[in-house]
C-alpha cells in the first residue's frame, strides 16, 4: 500500500494540475465549517513584529487597514470604519475583504461617523458588542488579556496636556508592562506634541504607544470615560 501523502508535502509540489486540484477540493469538502475556521486562525496566526518585547510573545493575527488609501472618498474620515474592519477581521478572519467593504455597509445605515450607523453594520454581521463612553486603563488591559482587541477612539491633534480635535480611532491589539501595541489606521501619531509626522501604508501598523501618554489623550476628563467598542 502506497504511504499517504503528507499535507505540507502536498502544499509543496501542487503545480495546478487537475488531478492535484480535484484531490483538495475533495479535502476541503469533508470538512467542517468549525474545522476550516481553525485552519484559517491558525494559517493566519503570526508574530506581529513584537520580537523582543517584555512580557509579549505572539499577537493573535489582525490584519491592518491604512484609511488613507480609500476608494470611497472618505480615507480622510473613516478611522471608525477602519480600526472596526479590524477588529472584526482578526474575529472572524475572510467577515470583509477590507476597510472598503465594511464602510460600505456602515454606509447603508448612516455615515461613518454615525455610532448608530455601525451598530447596523455589526447587527448585519452577526456580532455582539458594546459601545462604550466609560472605559479606564484597567478595564482596556482586561479585555486585552482576554484575546480581545479593541478600538479606542482617542484625541490626536494639539498638546499631551491639552489635547483637542473632533476624535480618532485606532485599534488596541495588545499590551506590554508599558506600551499598548495598536495599529492605528491613519499611520503613527506623535503623542505628545499632537499630529501624525508619519502617514505611510504601514506607519501605524503594530506601534507601540507609551501607556501613560495614550491614556492622555484616550482619558480625557476622568479616568474612566474613555470610548470603545467591546466587539465578540
Amino acid at each position: 500500500m502506497a504511504k499517504y501523502v503528507k499535507l505540507l508535502d502536498a502544499v509543496r509540489y501542487y503545480l495546478h494540475e487537475p488531478h492535484q486540484t480535484h484531490a483538495w477540493k475533495a479535502l476541503d469538502a469533508s470538512l467542517s465549517t468549525r474545522q476550516r475556521e481553525l485552519f484559517t486562525q491558525a494559517y493566519r496566526c503570526r508574530t506581529q513584529g513584537t520580537e523582543g518585547l517584555q512580557g509579549v510573545s505572539q499577537l493573535p493575527f489582525v490584519p491592518y487597514f491604512w484609511q488613507r488609501d480609500s476608494n470611497m472618498g472618505h480615507g480622510e474620515r473613516m478611522c471608525q470604519a477602519s480600526s472596526i474592519a479590524m477588529a472584526i477581521e482578526a474575529l472572524r478572519p475572510g467577515v470583509v475583504c477590507g476597510d472598503d467593504e465594511y464602510l460600505e455597509i456602515v454606509m447603508k445605515y448612516g455615515d461613518t461617523v454615525s455610532q448608530s450607523a455601525h451598530m447596523g453594520a455589526l447587527d448585519e454581521l452577526g456580532f455582539v458588542y458594546e459601545f462604550k463612553m466609560n472605559g479606564s486603563r484597567k478595564e482596556l488591559e482586561r479585555l486585552l488579556d482576554a484575546g480581545l482587541v479593541v478600538p479606542i477612539g482617542v484625541l490626536h491633534k494639539g498638546d499631551i496636556n491639552s489635547p483637542s480635535g473632533g476624535g480618532h480611532w485606532l485599534v488596541v491589539i495588545g499590551h506590554t508592562k508599558t506600551d499598548f501595541i495598536c495599529n492605528d489606521p491613519f499611520g503613527k501619531m506623535d503623542l505628545y506634541a499632537g499630529g501624525y509626522p508619519k502617514r505611510g501604508p504601514t506607519d501605524g501598523k503594530t506601534v507601540l504607544y507609551n501607556k501613560d501618554k495614550l491614556m492622555k489623550r484616550w482619558l480625557i476628563s476622568n479616568d474612566h470615560d474613555g470610548w470603545y467598542w467591546a466587539i465578540s
